[in-house]
């Protein structure tokens, strides 16, 4: 637990000095789901970008992922842009027993921009692969929006 605990304290350091530099490539926001926590991202070009997360969902959890986004998949919506993700990332969570449980993550999802404000909406599935004593898979999927400072991508 008190691993978990200073990993979760450590993603605000990651982050602070994209956010110092993003020029609206930041945002931060909430998620509802496995896990419900706050979210956060950074866009390192127009397809590609990091995201973290800190939630719970029976046991405290962070996981990041590295994205690769395409904004031409689906048809364009009237109004805002609609995009599909893929990506790889990590996952640690808090098990009862105190121990750590460490995991890969391949996320798939959809993004959402509004069309008048910096704001993005998504919806994300992402099987992870447990490495511990029962190697076992599990399901990751969370509702969640994001709200970019100082501009949009």
């Amino acid at each position: 637990m008190k691993t978990l605990i200073l990993a979760a304290l450590l993603v605000p350091g990651i982050f602070a000095p994209a956010f110092a530099q993003s020029r609206g490539e930041f945002g931060l926001g909430g998620m509802i789901g496995a896990p419900t926590g706050v979210t956060a991202k950074f866009w390192t070009s127009k397809t590609q970008a990091v995201d973290a997360a800190l939630g719970y969902n029976g046991n405290l959890a962070i996981h990041g992922d590295y994205l690769w986004h395409a904004w031409d998949v689906f048809p364009e919506p009237k109004a805002g842009k609609l995009g599909g993700y893929a990506g790889v990332g990590l996952r640690l969570r808090n098990r009862e027993d105190d121990d750590l449980e460490f995991g890969f993550r391949g996320p798939v999802g959809l993004s959402y921009w509004l069309a008048r404000t910096p704001t993005e909406l998504f919806v994300e599935l992402a099987p992870v692969l447990k490495v511990n004593a029962n190697n076992a898979i599990d399901l990751d999927g969370a509702v969640g929006l994001r709200y970019y400072f100082a501009g949009r991508r």
